[in-house]
């Protein structure tokens, strides 16, 4: 036997902003979203299956060397669907 499994359709939306504290750090704050519409098995709707993960992330840039930028972040879960807490450090560095 074999079923057929559709994912229905994925909106993503984000929304944030960045304050420049210094000519060096740079303060942000983001709304991380999306909405998965209900999940199709062998063309029938699976009942409770829409997900509406909604995340807000904070991070701090910070200039290390002139083209080279560290940014660490925490991000929080809103929603049942999203992870309830996620830290991560990014490095950049421009060529």
């Amino acid at each position: 036997n074999s079923h057929t499994v559709q994912p229905g359709m994925t909106y993503t939306y984000n929304l944030g902003f960045s304050f420049a504290l210094s000519e060096k750090s740079t303060l942000g704050l983001q709304i991380n979203g999306s909405y998965a519409d209900k999940l199709l098995v062998d063309k029938h709707r699976v009942p409770a299956s829409e997900l509406e993960p909604v995340v807000v992330r904070t991070s701090l840039v910070q200039r290390v060397f002139a083209d080279t930028f560290i940014e660490p972040e925490l991000t929080v879960g809103l929603t049942n669907n999203a992870p309830n807490l996620g830290l991560a450090m990014g490095l950049r560095h421009r060529f």
